[in-house]
């Protein structure tokens, strides 16, 4: 049965690729006006990342996946950090994507009141592999303007992106709540760790903001031309980086045997 599960996640990265290279092809002569230039592109790209985020969930995230679900189904309290998580990710990524939109293509004209938009720039030439990749993470995306001066665009990478780093968060909570007593024994402390792995979360989502919204030296950077390169290495990086750290992590607390923690609970008991 793992085996044919393994199988399917194989195959569903390898039909991820197949739907990113009919992507390509099939928006390399769209025009922006074109009533193809939504929905076909859209629908390749959602097929992309639906084959994409089986594949993560089901290769190098499946135990962590396996072990944050069954954490969340007995801990009401991780189900709701859990979803808390991602709404806040998605609210303060969703910000700075605005912020590299706004940089790259530029505000729109005019005062623009509150509105709900779905938005794809997928005709945005030259039409290179580069472009199209980048174009990949960000389109379909939601937009949500409120006025005078605020926006926030949902991508598919920022949702994605959530979902990894909330499910490395609970696998991670899970795992320290299962071997904290071993941990004591040796005579180590489970604080570092939690600081580890909440500073880690947080990071994620709060630096961002800080360097885009609340200094104003570095916003003027933000918005020269080198900023969106900044924003854009900040976008993808942080994430990236701190999927990577929260997953080490996990590793490093699962080498750490969790039969010695049940000896000594039933011994406290």
């Amino acid at each position: 049965m793992r085996g044919e599960y393994r199988g399917l996640a194989v195959s569903s990265l390898g039909f991820s690729l197949i739907w990113f290279a009919a992507l390509y092809f099939a928006t390399g002569r769209l025009s922006i006006y074109s009533p193809e230039s939504m929905l076909v592109p859209n629908t390749f790209a959602l097929f992309f990342w639906l084959f994409l985020t089986a594949g993560l969930l089901g290769l190098p995230l499946a135990k962590p996946t396996a072990l944050a679900f069954r954490a969340m189904a007995s801990s009401k309290r991780l189900l709701a950090f859990f979803f808390g998580y991602i709404s806040v990710h998605l609210v303060i990524y969703g910000f700075l994507l605005e912020r590299i939109l706004v940089a790259v293509f530029g505000a729109p004209p005019g005062n623009t009141g509150a509105a709900v938009l779905i938005s794809s720039n997928f005709a945005i030439q030259p039409h290179t592999w580069y472009n199209v990749l980048l174009l990949v993470t960000v389109d379909p995306n939601l937009t949500i303007l409120a006025p005078p001066y605020y926006g926030v665009v949902l991508g598919p990478f920022a949702i994605i992106s959530a979902l990894v780093i909330a499910i490395l968060v609970v696998g991670n909570f899970s795992r320290l709540i299962k071997v904290s007593s071993v941990i004591k024994k040796w005579g180590g402390s489970t604080l570092i760790p939690v600081v580890g792995v909440v500073g880690g979360a947080s990071c994620c989502i709060s630096i961002p903001e800080l360097l885009a919204a609340f200094s104003p030296t570095i916003f003027a950077v933000t918005v020269a031309p080198l900023g969106a390169v900044v924003l854009n290495v900040l976008y993808y990086a942080l994430p990236i980086s701190v999927a990577i750290a929260l997953k080490l992590n996990l590793d490093s607390l699962n080498r750490i045997p969790v039969e010695e923690n049940r000896a000594l609970r039933t011994a406290s008991a």
